[in-house]
């Protein structure tokens, strides 16, 4: 258990979400309304269920809980924790800078934690067994933006946090070789959970990784994002927590230690993240 302080989390984070100026078009990494209005729809949520403590449980085993009413909490718990996965993407879209991101970053994987603790206790009351945080099948877009902030923004600290207490050891192809470096993976997958985009990334990870590689990759993305075909529901329906942004080429230059300027000529690559 993490036992984390839900209700002070959400405080600090409504409270350092609310000091950030992101109005200003000027600053923006994207030329689009949508992310300032998503960006205070989430500060809404936010601050609603901190009004509500809707999402406040006792962490301990034995304590009298109806865990039907906890399964009923989990549901509004796991949608909070998926909102709050957007304010990263936003933060980026919206011109912040990394510093605040950080900040962020620390926060809302707190959260998910908190979220895995209500989770374990509604499991150690015999329901939902063997039901991970983070399902991949479903939401593995999230399960990216989270990774990528560890390797980016957190050195790789909260890797093993994240594979162990929100994926329950689910991993894929491309997983696989983020995780590797922070600890031994005795087998790399051959599967990709979203065919689409990552199994274009087969061709570079079969060959040694270098701008190069990486370039043709960030290439293929770009040209489907100005064909539309990236955009497609089929696609974009489960990539929507990313936006344009390919956090994947990111996390891998970030392991490889590529020359990140290098590929800044791409209009999906978030270099600066």
């Amino acid at each position: 258990m993490y036992d984390i302080d839900i209700q002070n989390e959400l405080q600090n984070l409504s409270d350092f979400v609310q000091q950030q100026k992101v109005s200003l078009a000027s600053h923006w990494r994207i030329d689009k309304q949508g992310s300032l209005q998503h960006w205070q729809d989430i500060l809404a949520q936010l601050e609603s269920a901190i009004e509500e403590n809707s999402l406040w449980f006792n962490v301990h085993e034995d304590a009298e809980q109806d865990v039907y009413l906890l399964m009923e909490q989990e549901i509004v718990f796991k949608q909070c924790c998926l909102d709050l996965t957007y304010l990263l993407r936003l933060s980026y879209d919206l011109g912040l800078n990394q510093a605040i991101r950080i900040v962020l970053y620390t926060h809302i994987l707190n959260i998910w934690l908190a979220y895995a603790d209500l989770l374990a206790v509604i499991q150690q009351k015999g329901q939902m067994q063997a039901v991970a945080p983070l399902i991949l099948e479903v939401d593995y877009a999230t399960a990216l933006l989270l990774m990528t902030g560890a390797i980016v923004l957190d050195e790789g600290d909260s890797v093993v946090k994240i594979v162990h207490a929100l994926l329950y050891d689910q991993t894929d192809c491309l997983l696989d070789i983020l995780i590797y470096p922070y600890f031994q993976v005795d087998e790399i997958s051959t599967q990709y959970t979203l065919a689409y985009p990552y199994a274009c990334l087969a061709q570079c990870l079969n060959q040694e990784m270098n701008v190069n590689t990486l370039a043709t990759y960030l290439a293929k993305i770009e040209q489907d994002q100005r064909s539309g075909v990236y955009w497609q529901k089929k696609n974009f329906h489960r990539l929507q927590v990313l936006g344009q942004w390919s956090f994947e080429a990111l996390a891998l230059a970030v392991i490889y230690q590529l020359d990140l300027s290098q590929l800044s000529i791409f209009t999906n690559f978030p270099q600066d993240f």
